[in-house]
Parts: structure tokens; C-alpha cells; sequence
């Protein structure tokens, strides 16, 4: 039953957890806010660009271990849930 829930965790939640983080968070909150701070009256625009690629990158890399994070902690507590993973006493 263990693997019957796996499939279907794998196939329903994570598919959606990964479609709103890549249609959602990263295109709208990420990636519309990369230049954040960063001042138009700088004349080394080129510096600047390289810091905020870094923070996109550091943000995405962020968000993206979150996910897989959320992600392993609801696959554990559903199968302990449904008595599929037992819990230590």
C-alpha cells in the first residue's frame, strides 16, 4: 500500500507543488522583484546585475530546497497518518 501512496503523492501533490513554484513564485515573486535596491544612477550597471542574479539564484535555490522540504514532510505525515509508516515509541 506504501508504494500505491507514493505513486499518488508523487503524481497529484508534488506535480502541483512544482507547477505553482515554477508558474507562480518564481515568474511573479522572484523574478519581478530581482531588482530590488538595486539604483538606477549607478553607472556600473554591470556589477549590479551580477549582484542581483546572485540574489535570484540564492532566492530560487531557497525556495526550491523549502519545496522539497514541505514536500518530504507531508509525504511522512500522510503515510503515518494512514498507518502506512510507523512511528517510533
Amino acid at each position: 500500500h506504501a508504494c500505491l501512496y507514493t505513486g499518488a503523492f508523487m503524481a497529484i501533490v508534488s506535480n502541483l507543488r512544482y507547477q505553482v513554484l515554477q508558474g507562480i513564485i518564481e515568474p511573479i515573486l522572484i523574478e519581478q522583484h530581482q531588482y530590488i535596491g538595486n539604483n538606477k544612477t549607478n553607472t556600473n550597471t554591470n556589477t549590479s546585475n551580477k549582484i542581483s542574479g546572485l540574489i535570484k539564484a540564492i532566492a530560487i535555490l531557497v525556495v526550491r530546497i523549502g519545496n522539497g522540504l514541505l514536500g518530504s514532510m507531508l509525504a511522512i505525515m500522510g503515510m503515518q497518518y494512514l498507518g502506512l509508516q510507523q512511528t517510533k515509541s
